[in-house]
């Protein structure tokens, strides 16, 4: 159960970020329309106010719905299936009159560089601005966002609607929040900021006392790994659970994952199955892949390699990159597949689509596959550019086999 730890920290040194709470001059350049909203004027841009508000709301779902890791994979998928183009929206979103309200969004692109290069500072002080919008959340963090989470939510097109006061407020609220969480990632794995996992956790437990379901989680997988405070499995169990019968979709997937390992409670694989197919019919993509692991291995379930193939390939196309090579794989050895046939050439094909996503695993494997001629001709030059490209994204492996490799071309 990796932590992917997620807060309430104020920095008093922050300068940069406060003319995110002010109002800006809108660009002359682009088409405008306004809205009055009690006696406000806001004023946007007409062509993609829409989409970068629908963007936000979005971003608040998925981040809700799916390990945060994914998150960025996802918020990509989504700007470029609206046939947009990353910079431009990341430009507008800069310049957007409601920039104020979608700070810890534009913390998140310069995360994970969506739209702009990596700025781990940047990043910081957005989130920063978010945590530092101090709204009174009277309907809580859990409670409000229902507005937002609906899946109708994304299709309401009429501008009013999603500038109304009560989406403003939840705009805000969430803003707040996932500010908050992301900045204790950052100071769980040290980004901009000193490492810092006890911090982490504090902040961690101050978002779930304000209510928050979804820092609940993450707070039971601190607790799980020891990570700020005293390993503790069995209080790692009842936060997870509690998240999980409150319906958080991560919840769901990491109470499978405690029944199935036996983490603070006893063993029961099928129980734990029933947990991971919950959260994938909800909608987690981890739990999507899980699933098809446990059909594929049996556990929990009766072994049916169809099943297996299938979960395989809907958590693919729903943004899990490294899910591929689980195609490729099954390709490859006729697992699942029709009459049971291997194919060499649709498993480097799924490989490459995953080496091509961004998966580094996806990559070693086309590596190895230029190596060896298997699905494509023998290739040393593209052989050893994936391997390093793997090795560069961190795949320990890629890096002992780029090694070895290069030591025979000697």
């Amino acid at each position: 159960m990796p932590v992917e730890t997620e807060f309430n920290f104020v920095s008093k040194g922050s300068k940069d970020v406060s003319n995110f709470n002010k109002k800006i001059e809108p660009r002359k350049d682009l088409y405008q329309t306004s809205y009055q909203n009690n006696n406000n004027i806001i004023i946007i841009n007409k062509i993609d106010s829409q989409f970068i508000t629908k963007l936000f709301i979005y971003f608040i779902q998925q981040f809700d719905m799916q390990h945060r890791p994914i998150v960025h994979c996802l918020i990509r998928k989504y700007i470029l299936n609206s046939k947009r183009n990353p910079t431009k929206i990341f430009n507008q979103i800069l310049q957007c009159d409601l920039r104020r309200y979608f700070t810890s969004l534009i913390g998140f692109c310069y995360e994970f560089g969506i739209g702009t290069i990596v700025d781990n500072k940047l990043a910081y002080e957005m989130y920063i601005s978010a945590t530092q919008d101090n709204i009174e959340n009277s309907l809580g963090l859990d409670g409000l966002d229902a507005t937002l989470r609906s899946n109708t939510t994304l299709s309401v097109n009429n501008i009013e609607t999603l500038l109304s006061p009560i989406f403003l407020k939840s705009y805000r609220i969430n803003n707040h929040f996932i500010g908050q969480f992301c900045l204790s990632s950052m100071f769980y794995y040290g980004k901009y900021v000193k490492k810092d996992e006890t911090r982490s956790f504090l902040l961690l437990s101050t978002l779930t006392q304000e209510g928050s379901v979804r820092a609940q989680v993450t707070l039971g997988e601190c607790y799980y790994e020891g990570s700020g405070i005293k390993k503790d499995e069995k209080k790692a169990f009842k936060l997870v659970a509690s998240s999980a019968k409150k319906g958080n979709l991560v919840g769901k997937f990491l109470l499978g994952y405690c029944y199935q390992k036996g983490i603070g409670v006893e063993e029961d694989i099928k129980l734990g199955f029933q947990w991971y197919l919950e959260a994938a019919e909800g909608g987690n993509i981890n739990s999507m892949h899980r699933v098809g692991d446990c059909y594929y291995d049996g556990r929990g379930t009766p072994k049916d390699d169809k099943k297996a193939l299938e979960y395989f390939i809907k958590s693919a196309e729903e943004g899990l990159d490294v899910a591929w090579t689980d195609v490729g794989f099954c390709h490859l050895n006729g697992v699942g597949t029709e009459g049971s046939i291997r194919d060499e050439n649709k498993a480097f094909k799924y490989y490459l689509k995953s080496a091509e996503d961004g998966s580094a695993y996806g990559q070693c494997k086309v590596g190895l596959c230029c190596i060896h001629g298997l699905g494509t001709k023998f290739n040393i030059e593209k052989a050893i550019y994936w391997l390093n490209k793997s090795k560069e994204n961190g795949n320990t492996d890629a890096e002992r086999l780029l090694s070895e490799f290069i030591i025979m071309l000697i």
